[in-house]
């Protein structure tokens, strides 16, 4: 007997590991602490705290880099049981504590560095209130902010930098528009460079990577591919319903898909 037809094609792998729906700060934690990406965090942060070239900082108090340099000082075993103490301890403090602001605009309060906070009032492109799944995305994404942090002047930054171009990104003006309205900034182009600011600083760049790595449910060592990269480029914010530019200066700026997937299956992500 003939078998049926069926209009539905078999998911590819991929496909199947897209837009997972489970717990995004839970797939965190559960990554996070897996030995062999904690270990790449911990190396990440050692490298991050121990390669900062203070010449083109406009301020430095001096007091906390004696204080920093006098940890540095310490055996590199040694600083970096420390770096993983606090990492532990900040991802037990996240597990159980959530950090919500009643704002409209979140990106406005991570670009004033006030990390960690969730938007709960955030409204999508038809002005509705955000799904739970956004939300879901959204709450991950902070809860990373501060589990781990980053200098800008740093080799670190630098290497995860280098495969991006924020140069080339292009924004809409009507997106511009609306940024402005909540933000003090008078004018379109200011607006324009505090969002490339914004998005090329390393602590957003590292977790809207972690958001690729939950978007595909990967909770250990999984290897994310150029496959994988693609599908989202592609797929990501039609799934997931997340406002485009959240997320679309991101992917517009990757330069060399090589070297990002490189970075996410070599970082502490």
């Amino acid at each position: 007997m003939e078998k049926p037809k069926t209009s539905n094609k078999e998911k590819t792998a991929i496909e199947q590991q897209a837009n997972y729906e489970g717990n995004h700060s839970l797939l965190l934690f559960e990554r996070l602490t897996h030995p062999v990406i904690l270990e790449r965090l911990v190396n990440d942060m050692y490298e991050d705290i121990t390669t900062v070239d203070y010449s083109d900082y406009e301020y430095i108090d001096l007091l906390s880099l004696q204080e920093k340099n006098d940890f540095l000082s310490q055996s590199e075993s040694k600083v970096k049981e420390v770096i993983k103490g606090k990492i532990l301890a900040r991802i037990e403090k996240v597990k159980n504590r959530t950090q919500i602001i009643f704002s409209e605009v979140g990106y406005l309060e991570s670009r004033q560095g006030k990390y960690g906070l969730v938007a709960i009032l955030c409204r999508n492109q038809s002005g509705r209130y955000e799904s739970p799944h956004v939300r879901n995305i959204t709450e991950a994404h902070e809860k990373g902010h501060i589990i781990r942090k980053y200098e800008q002047n740093s080799l670190f930054s630098k290497k995860v930098k280098r495969v991006f171009n924020f140069k080339q990104i292009d924004i809409p003006n009507e997106v511009l528009r609306k940024i402005m309205e909540n933000s003090k900034a008078d004018n379109l182009l200011l607006v324009y460079k505090e969002m490339i600011d914004y998005f090329s600083k390393t602590e957003e760049i590292i977790e809207r990577m972690s958001q690729l790595k939950n978007y595909f449910g990967m909770s250990g060592t999984e290897e994310f591919t150029k496959e994988h990269l693609r599908y989202a480029k592609k797929h990501y914010i039609e799934n997931t319903g997340i406002y485009p530019y959240q997320i679309q200066p991101f992917f517009d700026a990757i330069e060399d898909e090589d070297g990002f997937v490189e970075l996410m299956n070599t970082l502490g992500i």
